[in-house]
This record gives structure tokens, C-alpha cells and sequence, in this order.
């Protein structure tokens, strides 16, 4: 009996630290954390990033303003960076950012059109393993350009 109280016990405690972890719509966490999208110093300049740091990449087959072209096994070493209710997240230019549908994975933020995917092989703050790759993927930098 005490075990199972204690079982519950941890997962009321668990289940409540995950809640006060939630994002809201704005990209932010409920007491105004880290934005869903910053920049970075990196080698190749300043860089659009995730909040953690992890460089945003554009893919040329998804053309400015185009469709999302990465898909199947191309998400699992590119994964798509979602957008948050299918909209552009509050303090986010929306001259340079907006949405996009993904076909596997739902709404997408862009940055200049081009769909923003982050490189599984990036594995600091500030890395750009991902850059050139295939000649296709390209980091991108603060005004939705790609860096090539």
C-alpha cells in the first residue's frame, strides 16, 4: 500500500513539473523564458538558431516560399522546428517569419520562406556541421537569407 502511494505521489510531482515546463503560443515558457527562436555567433557569422542554440537550416529543394521537400528518413537527420499553434510566435518579425505546412510533421516555421529545419549532427550551441551539406543545406541568417 505505502509503495503505491508513493508511486502516486511521484507522478502528481512529475506531472506537475512537466505542466510548468509547457510553451505557450509566443515561443516562450509561462514566466517568460527563451524564445522559440534566437541568434547565434558562429563560425560563418550570426545564425539563426533554436533556444538551445542549435543552428536553423534552409534546404534548396524547398525553394523560398516553396513547400517543405524534406521528408521520410531526410526528417530524421534534419528534424522540422514546429511552429506553435500554427502561427508565428509572438516577438518573431512576421516580414520575415511564417508558417508553413510540413506533410509529415504539421505546421513549420520559416524564416524567408524557407522552412526551418535544424541538423542532427549539431551538437553545441553555435555548431554548423550541417552547412553545405549535399550542397543543399544552408544556415540561415537573420533576415531569412541562406548563408551559402
Amino acid at each position: 500500500m505505502k509503495s503505491h502511494v508513493l508511486i502516486l505521489l511521484l507522478c502528481l510531482v512529475l506531472g506537475a513539473a512537466a505542466c510548468s515546463d509547457a510553451g505557450d503560443a509566443d515561443g516562450t515558457d509561462e514566466e517568460g523564458g527563451e524564445a522559440l527562436v534566437t541568434e547565434v555567433d558562429t563560425e560563418l557569422g550570426t545564425v539563426l538558431a533554436t533556444a538551445d542554440g542549435r543552428t536553423l537550416y534552409g534546404f534548396l529543394p524547398d525553394e523560398a516560399a516553396g513547400a517543405p521537400t524534406c521528408t521520410g528518413d531526410c526528417v530524421g537527420s534534419w528534424p522540422v522546428l514546429a511552429a506553435p499553434d500554427g502561427e508565428v510566435p509572438d516577438g518573431l518579425d512576421t516580414a520575415v517569419f511564417s508558417v508553413t505546412t510540413h506533410p509529415e510533421a504539421g505546421d513549420q516555421l520559416q524564416a524567408g520562406g524557407w522552412p526551418l529545419y535544424t541538423f542532427a549532427g549539431d551538437t553545441a550551441e553555435g555548431d554548423v556541421t550541417g552547412q553545405g551539406v549535399g550542397d543543399a543545406w544552408f544556415a540561415v541568417g537573420p533576415d531569412g537569407e541562406l548563408i551559402r
